[in-house]
């Protein structure tokens, strides 16, 4: 990753006992700052950005959602339905790591689990992994799924 870094030249001119001293910034090549993106009808903007979203990533999940934490519709965020139902689980999954504590929807209780720290003790690997099932194994018998 690159900052952005202002490349200038110092002047020094000595009049007598006067010293002024000034800076020219040079012009500098931008394409190395910016990221081109194909045109707009190649997709959602998740889509055009190819990143993998996580549900630590706040401050890309916070510019989809409301005042209240919820997620604004499709119509508003312009997101495939793809990519609206990934940023849909991450928002969850979000709340309920405990990584919006000032955004909490008021229909939901976020300790029904456990109490105190336990209760934000949750990490997922994948959006999707707030949905799997876990295959446990139960001696004599055949494999199941817990549900």
């Amino acid at each position: 990753m690159q900052l952005l870094s202002i490349n200038f030249s110092v002047f020094e001119k000595i009049d007598g006992n006067n010293v002024t001293v000034s800076a020219e910034i040079l012009k500098s090549d931008e394409s190395n700052f910016t990221r081109q993106f194909p045109s707009h009808q190649d997709g959602c903007s998740l889509c055009r950005l190819g990143l993998e979203l996580s549900f630590m990533d706040v401050l890309i999940l916070r510019q989809f959602m409301r005042n209240d934490g919820t997620v604004l519709p499709q119509q508003l965020t312009k997101l495939c339905t793809k990519q609206q139902r990934i940023v849909e689980r991450l928002v969850m999954q979000a709340h309920l790591s405990g990584l919006f504590p000032t955004l909490k929807p008021r229909d939901y209780d976020f300790k029904t689990e456990s109490e105190g720290y336990k209760a934000f003790n949750r990490y997922w690997r994948h959006h999707a992994d707030l949905y799997s099932r876990k295959l446990t194994v139960i001696p004599g018998s055949f494999y199941y799924i817990k549900r």
